[in-house]
């Protein structure tokens, strides 16, 4: 019987068998230029601040990028920047290899996070089809992200010497910009607007002001030890809502600000957060602070935040007003809108004037009593129904907020 014929190829395995490639040699790499340790709990809130400075869609793809550097002192540097604000990073870091790279901002972020608790270990390689690489390990993870050339990644940096530097209490600028920041219009072609005014005040006292157009925010700070040359700038609108970020996730009790005529820094810790500053000019806002008028009230902030979360519940983007109907020993607040409906609430105050009704924009008297210490009283003064208000607080006369009246029918 003869044998069965032997078949010259293997029985396929898949529907559509696909020809064996042919052999070819590894991509020739050259020696790795960075590699160090770090733990992946202190990258996550540092890549936090980073994150959003960096660009998210850019013209330029560097600015989408954060540039890591590991220095032989053993630290790690992170950087983002957009050119008109700049983050730099450091945290204590294992480096066995000095080296730098850049890696795209929101992935990186997002896949740290999503790591698991321990050391992280970052090293880079250089292949002939994709260039400089970035291989992140975390146990049994293993991802490898694409970078671009570090020495592409730009840098705000101010001349030495150039610059007037002054420490603050990390608490005291805080509550300076969470004060102020919240009256910077959201549209940036107000340019003369869309930031926060800083200048001296007084022989040894900071000022930060801002003003939409429709309020104004002032608020003064004794510095000791402020330069007398400390220039009058227009800081700009993201730097400062970056710079409440970092100051309000540091545990550093002390900031030291440097201002230039195009550049401000703030540090605070191994961060330094670099603002470029804009050329259009502030107006003249002395002009529109009133006197106090005759008719003062006293009332609760705690009652009177309340009462303006719930009102504010009633209103819309369009119908936005609050009446405020004050009496001797009470205050009344009313809201009414077309698509909603309306509601009362009533406290009580320390006022013994004649009788006087006045609106105001719901959303901009909140925001200013948010921005309050917790017990504190709330002056408000009034000349009339038709002009201004000043308010500030009892314990705070270095704290004013005007506010237009707003005509509701």
């Amino acid at each position: 019987m003869p044998l069965p014929t032997v078949q010259d190829t293997a029985t396929p395995t898949t529907l559509f068998p696909v020809s064996p490639a042919e052999p070819s040699s590894s991509p020739t790499t050259t020696p790795t230029p960075l590699h160090c340790r770090v733990p992946r709990d202190t990258l996550v809130p540092l890549l936090a601040l980073l994150h959003s400075v960096a660009e998210t869609r850019s013209a330029v793809p560097i600015l989408t990028h954060l540039s890591l550097e590991a220095q032989a002192s053993g630290t790690l540097e992170l950087r983002a920047t957009d050119l008109e604000i700049g983050l730099r990073c450091r945290c204590p870091a294992t480096v066995t290899t000095p080296g730098a790279c850049t890696v795209e901002a929101r992935r990186f972020s997002d896949i740290v996070r999503a790591l698991p608790a321990g050391d992280l270990h970052l090293s880079t390689s250089r292949t002939d089809h994709a260039g400089l690489v970035l291989t992140l390990r975390c146990e049994k993870s293993r991802v490898r992200l694409l970078s671009l050339e570090p020495s592409e990644f730009p840098l705000l940096q101010a001349p030495p010497g150039e610059m007037a530097t002054f420490p603050l209490p990390v608490a005291t600028l805080r509550a300076m910009i969470a004060r102020t920041v919240f009256c910077v219009p959201p549209d940036p072609s107000r340019s003369h607007l869309h930031g926060v005014f800083c200048e001296p005040y007084a022989s040894d006292s900071v000022r930060l002001v801002a003003s939409d157009g429709h309020r104004l925010a002032v608020v003064d700070r004794a510095v000791p030890g402020r330069p007398a040359s400390l220039p009058s700038v227009l800081l700009p609108a993201k730097g400062m809502v970056e710079a409440r970020k970092l100051l309000e996730s540091t545990s550093e009790e002390i900031a030291t600000m440097a201002l230039s005529s195009t550049l401000a820094t703030l540090t605070v810790g191994d961060t330094m957060l670099t603002l470029r500053l804009g050329e259009s000019a502030f107006p003249d806002y002395r002009a529109a602070m009133p006197a106090p008028g005759p008719h003062q009230l006293s009332v609760g902030r705690a009652d009177l935040l309340a009462a303006l979360r719930r009102l504010l519940i009633l209103t819309t983007e369009r119908e936005r007003g609050v009446t405020l109907t004050i009496r001797p020993d009470t205050l009344a607040l009313s809201v009414a809108t077309n698509a909603l409906g309306e509601g009362t609430e009533e406290m009580p105050i320390a006022y013994h004037g004649d009788p006087l009704t006045i609106g105001f924009n719901a959303r901009y008297l909140l925001d200013f009593v948010s921005a309050l210490d917790p017990a504190t009283q709330v002056i408000l003064a009034l000349r009339d129904a038709s002009t201004p208000a000043l308010l500030w607080t009892e314990d705070d006369s270095g704290y004013r907020y005007v506010l237009m009246p707003m005509r509701i029918d």
